[in-house]
């Protein structure tokens, strides 16, 4: 499957609702309990302690693979060199081309690209839970506010 074809598949797996149907059925989504913001409010920030933690860790693996592919496609380099001197690979082109075409230089690359991978899907879920704490905050505040005005008007009941 070429990168076209799969770059299409990740389109048409993507659910999208457009924002008309979402405000149609608004009031038919769940909503939140004054207990369940409360937890939320309390669990949340834990989540993203982890998450974060996580990726961290991530981008440190990430950055290894980066650093060991730059040792691979060196060493190959030198190697390359070394058969221009014997007139194997007179080009640079022909040593670029010979050096990207060494199994270890491709699994050093694959593992660059699977580590940025996995770092790039734990920061959605990590912007993800951030949004939802973001959310939830203001669900808070104005639960708060709406309390506060309850009680201010029962002075004058």
């Amino acid at each position: 499957m070429d990168i076209d074809e799969r770059l299409q598949t990740v389109e048409d797996e993507q659910l999208t609702v457009p924002i008309e149907v979402l405000l149609k059925n608004i009031d038919f989504l769940p909503k939140l309990s004054v207990e369940q913001t409360e937890k939320l409010l309390t669990s949340l920030p834990y989540k993203m302690e982890q998450v974060e933690n996580k990726v961290v860790a991530l981008e440190m693996i990430y950055d290894e693979a980066q650093a060991r592919c730059k040792r691979v496609e060196s060493h190959y380099k030198l190697l390359s060199i070394a058969k221009k001197q014997s007139k194997e690979l007179l080009s640079e082109g022909d040593r670029t081309a010979w050096v990207n075409c060494q199994k270890e230089v491709q699994e050093a690359q694959n593992d660059v690209l699977k580590a940025k991978k996995a770092l790039k899907e734990e920061q959605t879920l990590f912007n993800r839970l951030e949004r939802n704490f973001i959310a939830v905050r203001k669900i808070a505040s104005l639960v708060n506010d709406t309390e506060i005005a309850i009680g201010g008007s029962q002075k004058y009941v």
